[in-house]
């Protein structure tokens, strides 16, 4: 790649003040210019997306549920429509297709709902059929279950462990924070089901993840929870409620209290990376929305329609059919990315790129509901992430210098 000539008087003066060579700054110039943290011109580049190589789909399984959620935003929560027979087929159909014509490397289905373990027994059939017919072709394939995990049996531990199943489990607290929010149709709270079932996937060496939406009515359990989630050595996301009356003063107060507890755990060997994550935030990498949503990842409803995000199942905002002449890599591309519309205050923000400006359908005047909130705590976790590193360099020093003696 050729530097342009300010790129290359630039590479002489930081070679000269740093005292490396000005071969060094242009390999440093060339990489950084490759993942678009610099660019030749004075407008920056969005990125480009192989959509081709990788696909997420969130599968609507069913509209069935047997819990009302306080918060669920489900459009089709009191339909009880599910996947007819039709739109099996035709979807095994178009996914034979894109992995014939070496259009997909990777597959992931994330079957949800509703309740995707009320129609359990049929979608193993089909999940079965479809890995043993793209099993001869070069993609990899994953499947994840998203449930309030109120219905388990022992042939669907069976299926989690002999697929490798992915489980994420809906869990708002303990007990009387999480029945707050999540209970049965006739106001019976599901803790003490959800609690079992989960002690018997433990039991089976099957450790989910756990995904909590934190809201004023269960944000006073949160320290106690977290204590329960880091002794068991369970992955847990926390996800803030999109309610304009939640209570972001009490919020800081108990994330930063769960948050110094955690610093504590860390100074034990507590792998923070590994078992947190907060809300969409990206600590690792880049990203210039909030998701692949229209990018490589959509939604799939029960009739077949396809739509760029899961939050618009069942509107009449989809982006088209499994049934067009369209292959789906196609249809999803042509979702709304929701890239405009940004906040001035968020595009001259720091942390634009870990927070993605939110997700595109839920911000208010430009911005994410939980602006401040993040701005709060991103530093906060960024320095739980060095703290963590910090904890296995000297450890491995430690085993380094141990190892050395003994020898």
């Amino acid at each position: 790649m050729g530097i342009p000539l300010f790129f290359d008087a630039f590479s002489a003066f930081l070679a000269e003040k740093k005292g490396v060579s000005k071969g060094t700054v242009i390999k440093l110039i060339e990489l950084l210019n490759s993942k678009k943290f610099l660019t030749k011109s004075n407008v920056a580049e969005l990125p480009s997306f192989d959509i081709n190589e990788s696909l997420n789909l969130w599968i609507h399984s069913t509209d069935e549920c047997n819990l009302q959620c306080s918060y669920c935003y489900i459009q089709t929560k009191t339909s009880k429509k599910h996947f007819e027979e039709k739109v099996f087929t035709q979807f095994h159909l178009k996914v034979l297709e894109l992995v014939k014509n070496g259009k997909l490397k990777q597959l992931t289905l994330r079957l949800a709902g509703g309740e995707p373990f009320i129609r359990f027994n049929r979608w193993k059939t089909f999940l079965l059929d479809l890995k043993h017919t793209i099993a001869k072709y070069d993609c990899e394939f994953n499947i994840t279950y998203l449930t309030n995990l109120t219905i388990l049996n022992d042939e669907i531990i069976s299926f989690i462990k002999s697929e490798k199943v992915g489980i994420g489990v809906s869990l708002d607290g303990l007990k009387e924070y999480h029945d707050h929010s999540r209970s049965f149709k006739n106001g019976k709270g599901s803790f003490d089901l959800v609690f079992n079932n989960l002690n018997r996937l433990f039991s089976e060496n099957i450790h989910p993840t756990i995904m909590s939406v934190i809201s004023n009515n269960n944000i006073d359990g949160l320290l106690d929870f977290t204590k329960f989630l880091v002794k068991q050595k369970l992955r847990f996301r926390y996800s803030i409620v999109q309610d304009d009356n939640f209570d972001y003063e009490k919020a800081f107060k108990v994330f930063s209290e769960l948050y110094y507890y955690i610093e504590k755990q860390i100074e034990d060997g507590y792998a923070f990376s590994k078992y947190h994550q907060l809300c969409d935030l990206n600590f690792k990498n880049i990203f210039y929305q909030a998701c692949g949503a229209g990018i490589n990842s959509g939604a799939l409803y029960t009739d077949g329609r396809i739509y760029f995000c899961q939050q618009q199942v069942g509107t009449e905002n989809y982006s088209g059919s499994i049934f067009s002449n369209e292959d789906l890599v196609s249809i999803i591309s042509k979702g709304n990315h929701y890239n405009g519309e940004l906040n001035n205050e968020c595009k001259a923000c720091r942390y634009r790129y870990i927070c993605s400006n939110g997700c595109p359908l839920n911000r208010i005047n430009g911005k994410d509901h939980s602006c401040n909130f993040y701005k709060e705590f991103i530093p906060v976790v960024y320095r739980l992430l060095g703290k963590e590193r910090l904890f296995n360099i000297k450890e491995r020093i430690k085993h380094e210098t141990l190892t050395k003696a003994h020898t």
